[in-house]
């Protein structure tokens, strides 16, 4: 993980390592799947916003609803709360909007998405909100 957090801190993390990342995190089991979201969640401070804006648009904002579970989530969850504490540049937080355009897409009726997870996007849309105010 030290090696991670080094090359993060040193702008070495891009969108080819995003992409070899996430790559394992779709081939994983969900304990596998949690650490390496862990692992994301400890470098995402050390990420340009370029790098955090490719992550939430090409990796998070294309899973198809029906595809999203518990720890993704979560880990979109914490990763929005992480990126407002740390205040990332205007212009990365009117394009991600910091994950509130994907809990708002779930909690559609023409989503595709189960109840539970209606419900969990629901309570993230809202955990998230109120970091606004």
């Amino acid at each position: 993980m030290d090696l991670i957090t080094l090359l993060a801190e040193n702008e070495g993390i891009g969108k080819d390592e995003i992409e070899k990342i996430w790559t394992l995190v779709e081939e994983q089991q969900m304990s596998m799947k949690i650490i390496i979201f862990n692992c994301l969640l400890e470098i995402s401070p050390n990420l340009s916003s370029e790098t955090y804006s490719y992550l939430i648009e090409n990796k998070l904002e294309q899973i198809q609803d029906s595809d999203f579970d518990e720890p993704t989530l979560n880990f979109i969850l914490k990763l929005s709360q992480q990126a407002l504490k740390l205040h990332l540049p205007s212009q990365a937080q009117k394009k991600t909007k910091f994950g509130l355009g994907l809990f708002w897409k779930l909690i559609q009726n023409s989503s595709k998405s189960s109840t539970e997870t209606k419900d969990l996007a629901m309570k993230s849309l809202l955990k998230v909100a109120f970091l606004f105010f």
